[in-house]
Parts: C-alpha cells; structure tokens; sequence
C-alpha cells in the first residue's frame, strides 16, 4: 500500500490509499482525522463539489468490515475511464464550509467515480465544471434543514432520489448553461425553491403526490424551466 497524506486548512488530515497490485483498479480512499468534527467521527461526506472537464458519477456504498471497525474512511474515489493506474489528474481535498464536511473533486483529464459509505448524507452538491455529474440514488440527504443542488458551469448534472425527501428547503439552482435534472419520487418540504440565472436548463419529476408548504421560482437567464410532479 501506497499512502499519501495532507492536511487541509481546518486541520483535518486525508489520506489516499493507493491498491499495490495493478490488476485491482486504484482507489483513492478519503479518511478524515476522528475528532475533528462531528461528521468526521459520524463519517459522513455532507457536501461534495465537482470541477475539471470529466464526468463525475457519486454513489452508495455499503463500508466493508475494516471501513466499519475503527477505520476512518469517509468515501472512496477512483479512474473508470483513462488510465486506471494513474490518479495524479484526480485532485482531492476535504474541508469544512458553511459547518458541512465538504468533499472537492476535481477531474481534468478522467472520468471519476465517487463513492460515499453513508447512506442519504449530501446536503449540498455544486457542480462547477464542463463534465456531467451523475448523483445516484442513496445519495442526496433524505431529512434534515436543507437540500441545495447547484450548477454553475457548463456541464449537465443529473441527480434521482427514490426515498421521500423531508427538509425545511430544497433549493435548485442554475447559473451555468448545463442542464440541472432532478428526479424525486415524493417531496415533504417546508420551502422549494428553484432559481436559473443563466442560458442552462432546469428540469424537476416528481412522481408522486407530494407536499410543499410554499414554492418559489425565479426565472432570470436565458434557459427553459420545466417542472412535472403529481398535484401537491
């Protein structure tokens, strides 16, 4: 095994774990210093940010029993496409912002895949790039304050919930010409709001009935909105 470590500025450390044998595709595994923070010890990825020119794909993971028993491991990031032996075009770094435990990503020259052992922990992704970002089911936060979804490049993002979503607000929001898609099967939220400032598209299924106590788009770019749900 192959180990490389930094620090971020919050203090915590991350490690890259590096498989020795080449016959094993490369993982890249993310661990956080426990104690540094309640989700570095919940190991919990809140937030993941995404720039570089590839595709990003984000899923779930059950941990196995090292991840389970005392390892520090939050997620696992790896090449799917490229050189699956070369991870220098990867950039990692973990870091608290706005109190979420924030995972940036960044892939120039590969498509990455990400995969976080909790399950329905992102409060926040942001994609900032010219790749696609792929968030898959067990992904997005299901319960707590907040859901935020946004696009700020020119890539498309595309992000499905199977599970009903309970959060004060959900916020969408567009300021790229990337389409933004999602896909929820029941909504429960307090505040939906969803805002496009730019030429990109928003695109919202929801496809069961649903509750919003109150729903707010503000429509200030170029691109087109199109929202199809069950009568709320």
């Amino acid at each position: 095994m192959e180990t490389l470590s930094s620090t971020s500025a919050s203090g915590m450390e991350v490690n890259a774990t590096i498989a020795s044998k080449s016959r094993i595709p490369h993982w890249l595994v993310v661990q956080c210093e426990a104690g540094s923070s309640p989700s570095c010890d919940a190991k919990r990825v809140d937030a993941v940010s995404v720039r570089g020119s590839h595709d990003v794909f984000i899923r779930f993971e059950e941990a196995d029993g090292d991840e389970l028993n005392g390892d520090t491991s939050v997620a696992r990031v790896r090449v799917i496409k490229g050189d699956a032996h070369d991870q220098k075009d990867i950039i990692l770094q973990l870091r608290m912002m706005d109190q979420l435990l924030t995972l940036d990503v960044a892939a120039f020259r590969k498509t990455v895949e990400i995969v976080l052992l909790q399950k329905n922990t992102l409060q926040r992704v942001v994609h900032q790039g010219s790749g696609d970002v792929v968030v898959e089911d067990n992904i997005l936060s299901t319960m707590g304050p907040s859901l935020a979804i946004a696009t700020l490049g020119s890539g498309d993002l595309f992000a499905t919930s199977t599970e009903t979503v309970k959060v004060d607000t959900l916020t969408l929001s567009s300021k790229g010409s990337g389409l933004l898609q999602t896909t929820f099967s029941e909504l429960r939220v307090s505040k939906f709001l969803a805002e496009y400032y730019a030429s990109g598209d928003t695109t919202v299924f929801v496809e069961s009935e649903s509750d919003v106590d109150s729903l707010a788009v503000i429509a200030e770019g170029s691109g087109d909105a199109c929202f199809g749900w069950m009568a709320f």
